[in-house]
């Protein structure tokens, strides 16, 4: 790593980026407000994004009645209720949580907010078991981490350069 390379790293770690968030649900009536996401211990390296489900508070079990199934099998995208304006040269990944893939096989599928994307964040859950998952409103879906973005110029050339691995792959290294 050149020391270019390494003063941006360090930077980086000093001065956290800014990236303006747009709530779309506020307290009211009887919404609920758009929860931010959020670090939940001191060195986490990703926020907590939870789901926004569309529901009435003065209905008596609003929480158990308003929910988004994700069936066996299937994909199913959640919105989260709010926007974000990524800087240029920036996107924001979207991962899964461990503990909800590893207790109930819901995995959040890897995305990316683009820097020019102003809608609205949804995050696409795989359910990869045999039995139906109920996501409420204010449930932690994924995690969201923001990376630096550089665009690659691809060079079409007649042949790559030889590597020792050369063009073995999945699982090529072993176990």
């Amino acid at each position: 790593m050149n020391i270019l390379n390494k003063l941006i790293s360090w930077l980086d770690r000093l001065a956290p980026i800014n990236i303006p968030i747009l709530p779309l649900h506020k307290e009211g009536g009887s919404k609920q407000a758009t929860q931010i996401p959020e670090y939940k211990t001191k060195f986490a390296s990703c926020m907590d994004v939870c789901a926004y489900i569309e529901h009435d508070k003065s209905k008596k079990d609003w929480y158990q009645d308003t929910f988004i199934m994700v069936d066996p099998g299937k994909s199913t995208t959640i919105p989260t209720g709010f926007c974000l304006g990524v800087p240029e040269g920036w996107e924001v990944q979207i991962r899964p949580r461990s503990g909800l893939s590893k207790n109930h096989g819901i995995n959040a599928i890897l995305g990316t907010i683009d820097s020019d994307y102003r809608g609205q964040v949804h995050v696409i859950l795989d359910n990869i078991t045999e039995t139906a998952y109920k996501v409420h409103h204010g449930d932690r879906i994924a995690q969201m981490v923001p990376k630096r973005s550089k665009r690659a110029r691809l060079i079409v050339v007649d042949k790559l350069s030889e590597t020792e691995r050369g063009a073995g792959g999945f699982g090529h290294t072993g176990k």
